[in-house]
């Protein structure tokens, strides 16, 4: 439904951050699931284990707050239209992130800048 309605507005930046969130969303589940396996699998290894899974999760956190930043602060439709896939998006907010993006984002968001801790 929310998909509609960004396509509707004529949005790219909303479809395109409704998308990717639902990508993140899943990415999200996906590693709680892998997460519950591997600790059945090896309850010896469970502190190193939550270790890793925890920073996968903040991998995805720092994805979804670079997405929410980008899509409020850029709004040029012809930039928005070039991106046709998740993969490009997730290369924009990877290693396409410039320095200024980045500085901007964790003076504006004290939860980012503790992540990038």
């Amino acid at each position: 439904m929310a998909e509609e309605q960004a396509v509707k507005s004529g949005s790219r930046a909303n479809l395109i951050h409704h998308v990717v969130s639902h990508y993140i969303a899943a990415q999200r589940e996906f590693n709680r699931a892998a997460e519950h396996c591997v600790l059945k699998g090896w309850p010896d290894k469970k502190a190193a284990l939550r270790e890793t899974f925890r920073v996968q999760e903040l991998f995805c956190d720092r994805e979804a707050m670079r997405l929410d930043y980008w899509t409020n602060s850029d709004r040029d439709e012809a930039e928005w239209r070039s991106y046709t896939s998740v993969a490009a998006v997730r290369t924009r907010l990877g290693q396409d992130w410039t320095a200024a993006e980045e500085q901007a984002l964790a003076q504006n968001d004290a939860h980012y800048a503790e992540i990038l801790g």
